[in-house]
Parts: C-alpha cells; structure tokens; sequence
C-alpha cells in the first residue's frame, strides 16, 4: 500500500491475502482503501478482477480472492 497512488510514493502497509479492506476513494486506477493500520492506496486491479466501474466509494472487498 502506498502513500498515494503512484509507485514512487512511500510504502505506508501491506495487505494479507483474504483481508477485508474499504474502498475510500478511488483515483483513476488506483483505489485508496482501509484497513487496521495506516491506510493506503493500491492499484484497483490487485483487489480483483471487475470493471473499474465496480469500484465505489463505501464498498468491502476481501483483498486477493
């Protein structure tokens, strides 16, 4: 998870397969999320295999299924 959405931005977390994370915002195709800890962003896609339109604000995924 980065501190914004861009590779060159500072690692703030990291995310374990089955976690539930909250979208927050999304940017683009990045999706800031979160999650107990320092919240961050990450590439959409990484949450899963749906349209970027699928991709709202208030929604839980279960990070990596």
């Amino acid at each position: 998870m980065y501190r914004s959405p861009s590779y060159n931005s500072r690692i703030v977390n990291h995310l374990d397969r089955g976690e539930h994370v909250r979208l927050v915002a999304r940017q683009g195709s990045w999706c800031e999320i979160s999650i107990p800890g320092p919240d961050g962003w990450v590439k959409c896609y990484s949450l899963g295999n749906y349209p970027l339109s699928q991709f709202r604000p208030g929604i839980t995924f279960s990070f990596g299924f």
